[in-house]
């Protein structure tokens, strides 16, 4: 338990019974996922910005997945995952 806790430690965190740094676990666990997947969309969105000058990317804040088909989805996907591949090896995760 203790390599867990020490991934997520944060400022103060000594002073807390360990029961309660436990029940932080998950809690702390999906703030670091969240963060991640925004890095990973900020990268996408800033290179579309740097990549293509002018382009209004303001239309994205508006995508509802709801509103396309399963293929149509899954069609694009695929067009993009080539992509997607380059800018994860582009990220660093690190967190230096």
């Amino acid at each position: 338990m203790l390599p867990v806790l020490e991934f997520w430690k944060e400022d103060g965190d000594e002073t807390q019974p360990m029961v309660y740094l436990v029940k932080k676990i998950s809690e702390r666990a999906n703030a670091y996922a969240r963060s991640s997947a925004k890095d990973a969309v900020m990268h996408a969105l800033v290179a579309a910005q740097l990549m293509i000058p002018g382009v209004d990317l303001t239309p994205l804040g508006e995508f509802q997945s709801l509103e396309f088909s399963t293929e149509v989805l899954t069609e694009a996907r695929q067009a993009v995952e080539e992509i997607a591949k380059r800018f994860m090896n582009q990220l660093d995760l690190s967190n230096d």
